[in-house]
């Protein structure tokens, strides 16, 4: 079974959506083809669940990072050379034999499909020369990696006598009727399939290329990965991809500590913090590097959130309602043995103090019991951490601390040990002058009050 992650989650996570500039697709999406971009959007789609498969895809984007390469075609030309070849493939010869004559037809009328033919087939010979060159700058910088094999196939191809000579008669405008079906029965018949397979290659190395850029540009770094019985996720110097200027902090769950409860101001920055985390292990379970100095992570089933759920439904339930319910999704995947991380942000934020509050508690208690799976739980009332302080041992508690002076509210979005105790709500209300606005704007004007018996 794969990694999992459902609908939900990733858009709390902003992991898949090509239309917002800010999800972490958009981020890795520095690819030059459409073929790349495909590639990409799959690998999104379908986070790896083994440790050794993990390891392999993390060691080839650290490889292929190293060598520094630069993709090696012109995108547009490659279009053109996957419509000629995709346009081109004859199962007989003699299949062969007919397109020329009709190609060769066009040309005594003067007809534009010898020239299309022409022009179509010179881009992709130019394209397989760049390739040509391309892998001997790979090969020689070679490690063994499964690739090589595909590229060393395709040199003795390209290489070939009967291949050279077509290669030097495309060039010429002149070509003979001879090498029109010698290059026909070459790279529409014999060779097709691989070149096909060439195009798969390219855009490949198209998504490995963009994905080290990504990396060397924002200071990504390829995590360790562990067993599942290890249990373990610890990272150093955390940020949020992409996020300029972005305080780093470090994470650490184990089996004895398998959950993390934040507490912290409203705007302090948990929910940034959490979407970090899980951002983290999702990419980490793709084999992509992670915005974080270093990262070690067992590997897990999957990751789950409840953050920001979508307010209405189509069966008109509230809104309290769809957090029990989501609540409740995690409740069953946990139960059923399953290695996650679980992230809820302000849970039951949609009922009273006092409900969120013993709910909370007995939700964390409950969950806090499954030490297959890890945890991190954000509220902004101190009271649930101090009163699950009294009864978990496997609690870490870490807050986001911020700073006040006297007409002065900045966060520092760093993380610390304990509980906050921190209360601002009233502090932002003065600073904002929202008092000072209605005491000015209705209680100065003594005679337009309302009579005492119409102020209820």
């Amino acid at each position: 079974m794969g990694f999992i992650a459902d609908e939900q989650t990733l858009c709390d996570l902003d992991m898949l959506d090509s239309y917002n500039s800010a999800s972490n697709f958009s981020f890795f999406n520095q690819v030059k083809t459409k073929g790349g971009e495909k590639i990409l959007r799959e690998m999104f789609a379908k986070p790896l669940s083994g440790e050794r498969e993990i390891s392999a895809r993390s060691d080839l984007l650290k490889h292929i990072q190293k060598m520094d390469l630069e993709f090696p075609v012109d995108p547009q030309k490659l279009v053109l050379a996957e419509d000629f070849l995709h346009g081109l493939q004859r199962k007989t010869w003699l299949g062969s034999v007919v397109q020329v004559c009709r190609i060769e037809y066009s040309r005594m009328i003067r007809h534009q499909e010898f020239d299309l033919f022409l022009d179509g087939l010179q881009v992709t010979m130019t394209i397989l020369r760049e390739v040509d060159d391309f892998f001997e700058v790979v090969l020689d910088k070679g490690s063994g990696k499964s690739y090589e094999a595909g590229m060393r196939q395709f040199r003795e191809y390209y290489h070939s006598v009967r291949f050279r000579k077509v290669s030097l008669a495309v060039g010429k405008n002149n070509i003979s009727t001879g090498m029109l079906i010698e290059a026909e029965v070459l790279i529409g018949r014999r060779f097709h399939e691989h070149f096909l397979s060439l195009l798969d290659l390219l855009y490949q190395f198209d998504v490995w290329i963009a994905v080290g850029r990504v990396a060397k540009m924002n200071g990504l770094n390829h995590a360790s990965c562990l067993s599942r019985a290890e249990n373990k996720l610890e990272i150093r110097n955390l940020r949020y991809p992409g996020l300029k200027d972005a305080v780093g902090n470090d994470i650490l769950l184990d089996r004895q500590k398998n959950v993390l409860f934040l507490t912290g101001d409203p705007m302090a920055g948990k929910t940034t913090l959490m979407r970090s985390v899980g951002v983290a292990v999702y990419l980490a379970h793709m084999g992509f590097p992670v915005a974080a100095a270093a990262m070690t992570f067992s590997v897990l089933d999957g990751v789950f959130s409840v953050m920001d759920l979508p307010g209405g439904s189509k069966e008109e339930i509230g809104q309290f309602d769809l957090e029990v319910r989501r609540v409740k999704v995690a409740a069953r995947a946990v139960a059923a043995s399953k290695h996650l991380l679980v992230l809820f942000d302000e849970l039951f934020k949609s009922t009273n103090i006092e409900d969120a509050f013993e709910a909370t508690v007995a939700v964390t208690d409950a969950f806090a019991d499954y030490r297959a799976s890890l945890f991190i739980i954000a509220t902004h009332i101190p009271g649930v951490a101090y009163e699950l302080a009294g009864r978990l041992e496997n609690l870490r508690f870490a807050r986001l601390r911020t700073i006040t002076a006297e007409h002065f509210l900045g966060y520092t979005y760093r993380l610390g040990r304990g509980i906050s105790q921190e209360r601002h709500g009233m502090k932002i209300i003065d600073t904002e002058g929202i008092l000072d606005i209605l005491g000015g704007g209705i209680f100065s004007r003594g005679d337009e009050r309302l009579p005492s018996d119409q102020a209820g």
